[in-house]
């Protein structure tokens, strides 16, 4: 009796605890936004300011409020912290993956390698008791985490898993960038951008090495940098790790609703719609055809071999049903009905590098498509751990 009474204070302290640091937190971050923000709208009273600086407002408003909610919550929640269970497999894994021994006894794929990690990881920063066998060190390395964001992803304030990131920057000791992308623009834009941003980064930290980091469409437009630039990406990217991006291309372009949209472009040599398409691209046109499953599931098939060989490449796809979403991705899962597994934006499977590809695929994990977001509860953190574990296990972070 007295050791599950400790173990329920343990765990309200704990959660406590936690919400406590993520609202300090929250609140120096969005304080420091909003501030500069302020200053850059007073020195240029501009639209575009004004723009980003109610952007700021919100983004900041809104991380700052979940927090606060969050922690308030904490205090009248007497219930013990439920995490999962490690299976009596995932003990296995961990044990041989701990002492870096092989899995070939066990035939372990890649999906339930980094399963087990990545559970392992999220017990870890649930559970007060819990003493794991998975040490993390500061790097050795001189690898810097890059951060490709996805579609839309300019309305929010950070890149897409950088809080993540910043977690894995202060603990680890791990160097991340954000380049710039266009969420609306083609892959062939957005390769470009990468092109130039990597470019003159790597010039000015010669000694350093990239990881890619890409989240949705930001997977594709690494692809097509990569195919793009074979020479630089031999020569400076160690590897690319995408997260629910539409390799194969996203199938919500065929929606009946965007196909009457996109009959507009039959009329591309009407003067109204040269007009309109030399101002904005209204429509998106490129940017719909860069993700569109026909073409590029055609496109990954045919360039495939043309992508260079670096140390690895991964895939991890998310999927979770219409309550367990996200506000805006239960909408979005209402207007696009899919009957397969999907996140709300990408249907699962065109997630993960087919099989006819040399790549390590982590599977599908319970996640709709906004995890990414800073406010977000998902264990971003958890999460790019078990990534590092995994990569420094099988020697391809080194």
């Amino acid at each position: 009796m007295k050791i599950e009474i400790k173990s329920y204070i343990e765990s309200y302290i704990k959660k406590s605890t936690n919400k406590r640091q993520r609202l300090k937190k929250a609140a120096a971050v969005g304080s420091d936004e909003i501030v500069s923000r302020i200053e850059d709208f007073s020195a240029d009273p501009s639209v575009k300011n004004l723009v980003i600086l109610t952007r700021g407002l919100t983004t900041s408003g809104v991380f700052i409020s979940r927090s606060f909610l969050r922690y308030l919550t904490s205090h009248i929640d007497f219930s013990k912290t439920e995490t999962s269970k490690l299976s009596e497999a995932d003990l296995s894994i961990l044990e041989l993956v701990s002492k870096k021994l092989p899995i070939d006894s066990f035939k372990a794929s890649p999906k339930e390698i980094f399963s087990a990690i990545f559970r392992e990881r999220v017990i870890n920063h649930d559970n007060p008791n819990h003493h794991s066998s998975l040490k993390l060190t500061p790097a050795p390395f001189k690898t810097t985490l890059v951060l490709v964001s996805g579609v839309l992803n300019e309305i929010f304030s950070n890149a897409a898993f950088e809080r993540g990131a910043q977690h894995l920057s202060q603990n680890l000791g791990i160097h991340y960038i954000c380049p710039k992308v266009d969420g609306t623009k083609s892959v062939e834009f957005n390769s470009n951008l990468l092109k130039e941003q990597l470019t003159d980064y790597t010039n000015e930290n010669p000694e350093e090495k990239l990881w890619l980091l890409g989240f949705s469409k930001g997977g594709v437009d690494c692809l097509h940098f990569l195919a793009d630039n074979p020479d630089l990406a031999n020569e400076k990217i160690v590897g690319l790790s995408t997260i629910a991006s539409p390799i194969l291309g996203a199938n919500h372009l065929n929606h009946k609703f965007l196909k009457i949209i996109n009959s507009l472009h039959n009329y591309s040599e009407n003067q109204i719609y040269k007009f309109f398409e030399k101002q904005t691209d209204l429509l998106f046109k490129e940017f719909q055809e860069s993700l569109s499953q026909e073409q590029q599931k055609l496109w990954f098939a045919d360039n495939h071999q043309l992508l260079p060989k670096l140390n690895f490449y991964t895939s991890l796809a998310m999927e979770s049903n219409w309550k367990e979403s996200h506000f805006w991705m239960i909408l979005t899962k209402a207007f696009f009905q899919n009957e397969k597994l999907n996140d709300g934006v990408v249907v699962a499977e065109n997630a993960l590098f087919p099989s006819y590809f040399d790549s390590h695929n982590f599977g599908i994990m319970k996640g709709h498509h906004l995890i990414g977001t800073r406010s977000s509860t998902y264990n971003q953190e958890a999460l790019l751990e078990a990534h590092v574990i995994y990569l420094q296990y099988i020697d391809k972070l080194t």
